[in-house]
């Protein structure tokens, strides 16, 4: 009686332990690859505090398009930059931009002589 069922009970013992295994292997986490590869080196950091700067300069609605002219007009020969890099730029920088704003508009103006 034993060996008349002895398939039926490895066939059962082997559906369990490797359905457990596919469970297993199934809710695993995988990893993601922490390679990442660029087309083009990224921009120094000189490139982002001036735009920046240009942003803070030039006002409140000036768009991508004529910092980046502005940019590449300026410092065309060492570094150029994109509307795209600009408006990431500005939408990273949102509240930078803000501060350098805000101490602009409250800088004590220069003294000047007056003529008597």
């Amino acid at each position: 009686m034993r060996r008349r069922y002895y398939w039926l009970y490895s066939f059962l013992v082997n559906l369990f332990f490797s359905s457990r295994k596919r469970n297993y292997y199934f809710y695993r986490k995988t990893q993601k690859s922490q390679t990442t590869h660029y087309l083009s080196h990224p921009k120094p950091q000189w490139v982002k505090v001036k735009v920046i700067y240009l942003k803070d300069m030039m006002g409140e609605k000036t768009g991508c398009r004529k910092i980046a002219n502005h940019f590449n007009h300026l410092y065309g020969k060492r570094e150029t930059v994109g509307k795209t890099y600009v408006a990431n730029i500005i939408r990273d920088n949102r509240y930078l931009i803000m501060q350098e704003r805000r101490k602009l508009k409250n800088k004590l103006p220069r003294w000047v002589a007056v003529h008597k």
